[in-house]
Parts: structure tokens; sequence; C-alpha cells
């Protein structure tokens, strides 16, 4: 039953992880694909009209709430929205606050975590180690039996009869006394 629960459990949590990173990648995807839109307006309604040049510009336009100028719109559309979602997951995860964190603290924080992280993956492997080594010297016995109900493996182990419960009633089983008919007889 043990052995049928942990693949089960690993499903289960991969199943939840990927919900998660997917349901987290929809929301950026979803925020790219408008910003994406609003900025190609930008491009070919204000940039490609002739009005203004992109290299001389420097002010900031708003269309519809997304800041931007021809230089950034450019540069924004030239990145497919499933691809620029993927980056903009990326820069605001907690992992790239802490890699490129500036204040003290956080990058403490940072080195703390990846150290945890270090001794708790080789604590894991010599625990696996373990236990694997534990699990090969019970399968490699010679002292393995199949049992009759369910077919499960039995280890036989020899015992003594060290004990005094033992050695006293093999005492008493050897020492029983013998009814005659002889004696029967005789109380007639």
């Amino acid at each position: 039953m043990h052995h049928q629960v942990a693949p089960i459990t690993g499903f289960v949590l991969l199943v939840l992880a990927f919900t998660v990173v997917g349901a987290s990648y929809l929301k950026f995807y979803n925020e790219r694909t408008e910003n994406y839109k609003k900025h190609m307006y930008v491009l070919n309604h204000e940039c490609h009209s002739g009005r203004q040049l992109p290299q001389i510009q420097y002010n900031r336009m708003t269309y519809d709430g997304t800041s931007t100028n021809c230089s950034e719109a450019l540069v924004f559309t030239s990145i497919l929205p499933c691809m620029g979602a993927i980056y903009d997951m990326w820069i605001a995860s907690p992992f790239f606050a802490l890699m490129y964190a500036t204040d003290w603290k956080i990058q403490l924080i940072y080195a703390v975590l990846a150290i945890t992280a270090v001794v708790t993956a080789i604590r894991s492997y010599f625990t696996c180690q373990s236990h694997q080594a534990v699990l090969n010297t019970f399968s490699e016995s010679k002292n393995v039996v199949k049992s009759r109900i369910g077919g499960r493996a039995q280890m036989l182990v020899k015992t003594t009869p060290t004990a005094p419960m033992k050695q006293l009633a093999a005492e008493l089983l050897d020492d029983i006394p013998t009814f005659t008919n002889a004696t029967s007889s005789s109380c007639a």
C-alpha cells in the first residue's frame, strides 16, 4: 500500500505545480497580448505615419494606459507574446528579485536559502543511500521465502533454544511419565 501512495502523491504534486505555473503564465500571457496590441497600434498608426521619427522621439506617449514611444513599441513587438510572457514571469518571480538584490538583507536570505537547499539535498541523498542499502540487504538474503498466503516475501530467522523456558520445556517433554496397563489393572 505504501509503495502505491508515493507515485500518486508525486503525480498530484506535479499536476498541482503545473496548474499553478500554468495559471500564472496565462495571467502574464494575457497582459502581454493586450500590451502587444497597444504597442502595435502605436507603431502602425503613430510611428509609421511619418509625422515623428523614432530617432528623435524622447518623450513618452501613453496609449490606453500603456506608456510607450516608437522605439519601445518596436522592441516590444519584436518579441512574441508567448516568449514575452515567460520573460515577464521571470522578472516578477521572487528568484529574480533575490538574484539581483541590492539590499544586503535580501542577499543574506538568498544565501541562507541556497545553503539550506544544498544541505537538504546532501542529507536526502545519504538517507536514500542508507535506506537502499538496508533494502538491498533484505532483498539479497538467501533466507527469504515466499509465503503461501499472499505470496509476500518473508525472512526466515534461525533461533536457538538457549532461552531458559524453551530448555525447560524440552526437558519436561523428555521426562514424561508413561502409564502402563499393569497399573490400571491393579486398581480394578
